[in-house]
């Protein structure tokens, strides 16, 4: 059953005047349709078109990552309302280093983006998740910022896995 909040989400977009406080409202939610819907928006250009002169805020491009990492996390199926499957999370997961948020004054730096993932992956994660090595980590391999991080992961006993699938997957 689709919510209110997404109905009246839905109703503004067709209209092409979605407010920005109903937008932050989806992105707090603890619907993780909600929170897709409002990812939506804020991922798909076209979709954005519709806040008018929306001013991101480095908290949009954070609640992008949380909403991404809770779709990872929850293991969705595909058709899951408007959120994302782990397959399709894992493939957008870099959304927040787009240059859009970076050229708006609202991006966060690789390096927070790295933090945020490896907290993720020993904290959050409560079993290696095979996909994350073949679907993500084998796209960011020459990343500056991730090769700086290899030889500590290498020394943890959650992230070694990670890199252990990564190097099988070079080979």
């Amino acid at each position: 059953m689709t919510s209110p909040l997404i109905t009246r989400i839905e109703a503004a977009l067709e209209e092409g005047k979605l407010s920005a406080d109903l937008l932050r409202k989806a992105q707090a939610s603890k619907d993780i349709s909600e929170r897709a819907l409002a990812y939506m928006v804020l991922s798909e250009p076209h979709l954005r078109e519709s806040l008018g002169n929306f001013k991101p805020r480095k908290a949009d491009a954070q609640a992008i990552l949380a909403y991404l990492l809770d779709c990872i996390k929850l293991d969705l199926d595909w058709d899951e309302d408007y959120a994302n499957s782990r397959e399709d999370a894992l493939y957008e997961l870099t959304a927040p280093l787009d240059p859009y948020w970076h050229k708006n004054g609202a991006g966060i730096s690789e390096d927070a983006f790295w933090d945020r993932i490896e907290t993720f992956l020993k904290n959050d994660l409560t079993e290696y998740c095979e996909d994350f090595a073949p679907e993500f980590l084998q796209e960011q391999a020459d990343s500056p910022a991730f090769k700086a991080r290899i030889s500590r992961w290498k020394q943890d006993p959650k992230l070694n896995p990670y890199i252990d699938a990564l190097e099988t997957e070079e080979r």
